[in-house]
């Protein structure tokens, strides 16, 4: 998805100097700010033009003076009403269709109540003009498209079905060539007559079909050069015209059409499931999200280059060989894309420049796109994933898109920055056109995605990731190569699979999980990890390397798949209530419950249940998980389990004890309910903090990632709404490096897990275990943390850190750690680093081996 654009005016190369390199990127940019002035501007100015052309006679005069014909009507028509003015312009579509074709259409848009008798006229005398008209209709009158099909229709029937007592003259076009005009109009927009060549010379000879279409030559599922990925979620009408155009316009190179469905419902799967032509479809079940979904769709992809393509653009002639000759000729493009057009015809986009704060331009949005100004070739920030095309191998050696922007925007401009650090540059290339018909999909509200928020919060992590770049233009040195995670071949060990039914997101259920399938794999095992959907193995490289866990060797599979290859020497099967979320699938089956939340659903218990008896034991994170479970099964009736604990494991810190340690740090995920981290409560705290100038100076860093569902990217907005006029930093989506040194330099750590519950009654609500708090005493950074859940448990009251119950005891305890001196705090400090030696990865290691026969 294109990053926030704000429509600032128009870039064109008279204003500005191509952007060789990043060097120039400052002062493009404040050219390109300076340019247009603002959208309130443009606005006015076109306010102004419309005023001009409710002025008929001036609008004509200017517009319509090529024929004398249309003088004398022009002459007339200030006077004239609109019974008048469709009366003449009836008579001179009569007379002359050719002249007057483009002219009727054009009155249309001051006189709509004309189109039903200029409709009439031209469809009985010259069919072909009638698309014509269309074309120019769907600029201001769409609607009237519905109409004038059902003309053409009744017309050319007619015209079947009465016998002619002569020839029809060479002058006047076979009828079916105007219907199947008109349809091109009503897919490809008003430009598609000049693209496609559908306004044939009349008189002209029948052209030999052989091929019968450019896909019968091009098209290679076999063997193809680039692999067009279409990502599609709820939209089948605009994503079978997609396909369409590219089979009618894609030439020049092998290729496949890769149509990945994202999550929509079955009845626009069946639509999908009768394309005609050559596609192939990639279900993915559920809404991965623009882009997990495009990153799924490039793995599957066949060709060594891929294009990236909205499900709402068309193509025209010629539009791929342009990119991919730029691609080859260019030793420096790592992606270009193509001139992007409004349906109107208006230029959409140009490329895109970036400024410091990460807002967009959008180079020539509403110009001409004849204008030579935006007709070279240039280097630009970025270009939207609409239509992009880069090398395969590029787009996974940088992992793709990256999940901190789910479920969309920014990816786009990401990406291309993330390309630009390697080496690469994003190219403009002006010989490419494609018709946009931009955001159509992110729009429509049935999606339930409420995106009015997400553009900010993206820019927010945008800029936290490249803002030194932004500003300075200097990119930072490459990070070092990621191998990709890809399966071994015939592991000799023992056959091992890992269920997880959530979302596979940064958090520490999905760290335990992958830990725990290092473990096996280094044990020499095979190992699947098991989802309901797909995932892309560039989200688990990119995962497994922001929690420092190898996961070389691991099989990615979806439950249809793995479900033949049962049974597995070990299954294990994660879930969040007393019974699991998949029956046994292994020789021998754990369920790991991270806790056991309500379960509501009947149907769920009267289907899950019986399961439960296939498993062997369960695991939980910690005796405060393991006493819930116990008090459940009890309840419930339910078969009992022995129950065995595995504590996660902690990274802990190497480095020296920092000396002069200021601050306050908090570190989980932003969400609201269930075991939030409660940032609310505790921006709340540093706030009574600051008002009883007991804060000492210290800053809040509320650290944590995102969540792309609507209720929690809304909890973080509050959140940090609720900061404002205080010294609280948000660090979201941060890289570990950032966090680590966080860790380091912070005095104090909050915890706020079950902060205002009461555990007995919705334990679930408070923190199952708490990987936080012990990193934290690892860097020795003494923590405070609620007095129940797991975090109780791990930090000692008074030895390691302290235990509260209310924000003002937090307040209160907080106060006096700041007060303290150095010296003072230094032997708790100590006390922590040799607590978190107790669950260090070593010694989560050593419980799987003997759990697990490793």
């Amino acid at each position: 998805m294109t990053a926030g654009t704000k429509q600032r005016g128009n870039v064109s190369d008279r204003q500005s100097a191509p952007a060789e390199g990043r060097d120039d990127r400052a002062a493009i940019t404040a050219e390109a700010h300076a340019l247009g002035h603002d959208v309130e501007v443009a606005r006015e100015t076109m306010t102004e033009i419309s005023v001009m052309l409710t002025d008929v006679a001036v609008f004509t005069r200017k517009i319509l003076a090529a024929s004398a014909r249309v003088k004398v009507l022009t002459a007339e028509l200030p006077l004239a009403g609109p019974d008048v003015v469709a009366r003449q312009a009836c008579e001179l579509a009569a007379a002359d269709p050719v002249i007057v074709a483009s002219a009727a259409a054009r009155l249309q848009a001051d006189y709509p109540e004309t189109f039903g008798f200029v409709g009439d006229v031209l469809a009985k005398t010259d069919p072909l003009r009638v698309p014509e008209v269309a074309a120019q209709l769907t600029i201001n009158e769409p609607e009237r498209l519905g109409t004038l099909a059902d003309l053409v229709a009744k017309e050319t029937e007619a015209a079947r079905v009465v016998p002619s007592p002569e020839p029809l003259p060479a002058a006047t076009p076979p009828p079916h060539r105007a219907k199947r005009a008109l349809g091109l109009v009503l897919r490809d927009g008003p430009g598609a007559l000049r693209r496609r060549g559908a306004h044939e010379p009349r008189g002209a000879a029948p052209q030999p079909s052989v091929p019968t279409s450019p896909a019968d030559q091009w098209y290679d599922a076999q063997d193809p050069e680039v692999s067009i990925v279409v990502l599609n979620f709820n939209k089948a009408s605009l994503a079978a015209e997609c396909v369409a155009s590219l089979r009618e316009c894609t030439t020049g190179h092998r290729y496949e059409i890769v149509l990945v469905d994202n999550g929509s419902s079955d009845e626009e799967l069946r639509i999908l499931n009768t394309l005609d032509g050559d596609c192939r479809l990639v279900r993915i079940p559920v809404n991965r999200y623009f882009g997990e979904g495009n990153n799924i769709g490039v793995e599957s992809a066949k060709g060594r280059y891929v294009v990236l393509m909205n499900n709402d653009v068309t193509v025209t002639e010629g539009w791929l060989e342009p990119l991919m000759a730029r691609l080859h000729e260019t030793p420096d493009c790592g992606a270009v894309g193509p001139k992007f057009l409004y349906p109107n015809g208006l230029l959409q986009e140009a490329g895109a420049l970036l400024d410091d704060v990460g807002l967009s331009t959008q180079i020539g949005k509403f110009q001409d796109p004849h204008d030579p100004a935006f007709n070279r070739a240039r280097v630009v920030d970025y270009v939207s994933a609409a239509c992009l095309l880069l090398r395969k191998d590029d787009f996974v050696r940088v992992l793709g898109f990256d999940m901190m922007y789910e479920p969309a925007y920014y990816e786009d401009a990401d990406l291309c920055l993330k390309l630009r650090r390697v080496g690469l540059r994003t190219y403009y290339e002006p010989n490419a056109t494609v018709v946009h018909h931009e955001s159509v999909t992110t729009r429509d509200p049935s999606h339930g995605l409420k995106l009015t928020n997400i553009a900010e919060l993206n820019r927010r992590k945008f800029v936290e990731r490249w803002g030194e770049y932004l500003r300075s233009g200097v990119m930072p040195p490459p990070p070092a190569p990621l191998p990709l995670i890809t399966a071994l071949a015939g592991a000799s060990g023992r056959t091992v699979a890992v269920y997880s039914p959530y979302d596979v997101t940064p958090g520490g259920g999905e760290r335990f999980v992958m830990s725990l399938m290092e473990q096996f794999l280094h044990a020499g095992h095979g190992v699947s990890f098991v989802t309901p959907a797909p995932y892309s193995r560039m989200r688990m490289t990119a995962l497994s390397d922001m929690f420092g866990i190898d996961l070389a060797g691991l099989r990615m599979l979806t439950e249809e798949e793995a479900t033949p290859l049962a049974p597995f020497d070990e299954f294990i099967s994660m879930g969040n209530e007393l019974v699991p979320r998949s029956p046994a699938m292994g020789l021998r089956n754990t369920f790991l419950c991270q806790f056991p939340f309500p379960l509501y659903a009947r149907e769920d218990w009267i289907t899950r249940t019986p399961w439960l008896s296939g498993y062997d034991r369960i695991a939980v994170y910690s005796e405060f998980a393991a006493e819930a479970v116990r008090a459940g099964v009890a309840e419930k009736g339910l078969v009992e389990l022995p129950i065995e604990i595995i504590t996660p494991a902690v990274t802990v810190s190497e480095r020296p004890l920092a000396s002069n340690k200021q601050g306050i740090l908090s570190v989980g995920r932003f969400f609201e309910g269930c075991h939030s981290k409660r940032q609310d409560l505790q921006i709340e705290a540093f706030r009574q903090l600051v008002a009883t100038n007991a804060a000492a100076g210290a800053s809040l860093h509320l650290v944590g990632s995102s969540s792309p569902v609507a209720i929690h990217r809304q909890f973080l907005l509050d959140c940090i709404d609720a900061a404002q006029g205080l010294d609280v930093h948000f660090h979201i989506d941060a890289p570990a490096s950032e966090v680590a040194d966080l860790y380091d330099t912070c005095s104090l750590y909050w915890h706020s897990s079950g902060l205002d519950v009461d555990p007995t009654v919705a334990p679930e609500n408070c923190e199952h275990f708490g990987i936080a708090p012990i990193e934290a005493m690892s860097y020795g950074t003494i923590p405070l943390v609620v007095a129940y859940g797991g975090p109780a448990t791990t930090v000692r009251d008074g030895i390691e850190g302290f235990h509260y119950r209310e924000v003002d005891t937090l307040v209160a305890r907080t106060a006096e750690l700041l007060a303290m001196s150095e010296d003072e705090l230094r032997p708790i400090r100590e006390r922590d680093r040799l607590r978190a030696e107790d669950y260090t990865t070593k010694v989560f290691a050593a419980t799987v081996a003997r759990l697990f026969d490793l």
